[in-house]
């Protein structure tokens, strides 16, 4: 079933929600993390594309995900959507084939992708992993290609050498922060084939929970799988 989203009238407030949710001073009770900068580049990119003139060129109906999710990408992807509701497209594409990346750029990508007035239609071609399957759930509709491979985990950290008690303990804080937003953007998605303690199960201990596009479709991770 899809999902065409309200008129173009509407278009404003949906991305006006995006860009205040992404932009709200986190706090640790909120469990939200989001870097700060890259939040408000991505809000002032959000209404910079609303408020600005219909582009003169056709809206590229296809977003290519390839390769790393960097931290630019979410304001690439937010005026995308923007302007693909501006010209009136009732569905829009997005091919992925990524790795995975930053878990805060990831996330901000899924949420501007949950939350597009527009049908998303998401295809892996040959891989999505950690932030990209994150983005992958966003979808209104995933599909993947056989012979495409799948993997999530819990987030991981990395030091970048010695650090003191307390840079370690902010470093826990927002680990355990980015688990739980990762989590729930995942693991949503896959109900009812895949519970929150199953999900638990599979990615404890650090471990990646693997699997190819059957494999994923049976685990509630994707729609469709083709050829």
């Amino acid at each position: 079933m899809e999902h065409h989203g309200p008129p173009r009238a509407t278009a404003r407030n949906h991305y006006v929600k995006i860009a205040r949710r992404l932009s709200h001073r986190p706090t640790l009770g909120q469990r939200s993390v989001y870097c700060l900068p890259m939040k408000a580049a991505l809000t002032l990119t959000i209404l910079a594309a609303l408020a600005a003139p219909a582009a003169a060129q056709p809206v590229a109906p296809t977003y290519w995900l390839i390769g790393p999710v960097l931290d630019g990408e979410p304001a690439v992807v937010a005026t995308w959507l923007a302007e693909a509701q501006r010209a009136g497209l009732k569905r829009v594409y997005v091919e992925i084939d990524s790795p995975g990346g930053g878990a805060a750029p990831g996330l901000a990508i899924a949420e501007a992708l949950r939350m597009a007035p527009v049908t998303t239609i998401c295809t892996v071609r040959r891989q999505a992993s950690s932030a990209a399957y994150a983005i992958l759930q966003a979808c209104s509709i995933r599909i993947g290609k056989r012979g495409a491979l799948f993997s999530t985990h819990e987030p991981k950290a990395l030091a970048n050498g010695l650090v003191t008690r307390d840079e370690a303990r902010s470093l826990m804080i927002q680990l355990e922060a980015f688990t739980v937003l990762y989590e729930t953007a995942v693991q949503s998605r896959m109900e009812p084939k895949t519970t929150r303690e199953g999900y638990r199960a599979r990615v404890a201990a650090g471990l990646d929970w693997k699997m190819s596009a059957d494999e994923c479709l049976a685990a509630g991770g994707l729609d469709k799988v083709v050829p």
